[in-house]
């Protein structure tokens, strides 16, 4: 498998996984036919270039005589899947082609790739990171160099992204393999301790065979990250649902508050909506009582 072909692509809030065919936004999955796919992978690979519909054709459906009018439709598919910014994101080139107009950084996930200049930000480019470097804001040190360990944690987040308990269970399978080939994974860890405290608050077990082992792994990922945001996320739960510690929970919300300011958590993580989750949550246990 060449360099190009193992590599990951991250643009604004998007990682782009080629080997697993899927896209991803905040973890969680976007939708994509396998055409779209394609042809988004092809302009983002190519990022600050113009691609001619000719060549976006040959590498799309080689081999095939298609309309260019299927070009057009995927080209819309792929803007709309992108959201209200997709369309800004793919520069129309009038009877020439496309061109991928974000700054574009290509994670490798098996070797160290050095970092190289990109083109300026204003017409996109590449930039070559290796998996240990971070990625900027909402991005944490704490990556794996171990292809096979950031696959599992690929892997497990897109299980955990479906929210239901069979799919946290398999995440918690997924994050388990990841630590165990990669041992100082500080975001499978800090993915472990999400996965509990997703189990105990959606009630899926109970507190008691939940939270613990939250906080456990909240404190493994800290032990091996100290800066990183997400595992204060899940020691907030903790402290909120099973503790009853109200202004513990606060406290812990408030670091990964300011962590993710400054770039300290894992892609994806939604800091403000988890926050003011538990905020409501709180007031409601005015009038009730927290889990046990």
């Amino acid at each position: 498998m060449t360099m190009t072909e193992r590599a990951s692509f991250q643009f604004g809030d998007y990682l782009l996984v080629p080997r697993e065919r899927m896209l991803l936004r905040h973890h969680d999955p976007v939708p994509l036919t396998g055409k779209a796919f394609d042809l988004l992978l092809v302009l983002v690979r190519r990022s600050g270039q113009l691609v001619s519909k000719d060549e976006l054709l040959q590498e799309v459906w080689p081999g095939r005589l298609v309309e260019e009018v299927n070009l057009s439709v995927n080209i819309s598919a792929v803007r709309k899947a992108l959201g209200p910014g997709g369309a800004a994101l793919i520069q129309t080139v009038s009877k020439r082609g496309y061109r991928f107009m974000a700054p574009v950084i290509v994670i490798d996930a098996a070797s160290e790739v050095p970092f190289t200049s990109a083109i300026g930000a204003s017409t996109g480019g590449l930039r070559w990171r290796s998996r240990g470097a971070p990625l900027g804001p909402g991005a944490a040190r704490a990556n794996s160099a171990n292809a096979d360990a950031y696959r599992a944690y690929v892997e497990g987040r897109y299980a955990w992204s479906q929210r239901s308990e069979a799919g946290l269970r398999k995440a918690i399978d997924s994050f388990q393999r990841c630590v165990s080939l990669d041992p100082g994974f500080a975001t499978a860890y800090a993915g472990l301790a999400d996965c509990y405290a997703t189990l105990g608050y959606l009630s899926f077990v109970s507190p008691a065979d939940a939270f613990p082992f939250a906080r456990r792994h909240a404190l493994l990922a800290l032990e091996r990250d100290d800066v990183l945001a997400e595992p204060h996320a899940s020691l907030a739960y903790v402290k909120f649902y099973f503790d009853w510690d109200w202004r513990g929970a606060e406290t812990e919300f408030q670091k990964h508050q300011r962590l993710w300011r400054v770039g300290r958590a894992p892609p994806g993580t939604r800091p403000a909506q988890r926050a003011g989750s538990v905020s409501a949550e709180d007031r409601a246990c005015r009038i009730g009582r927290p889990l046990r």
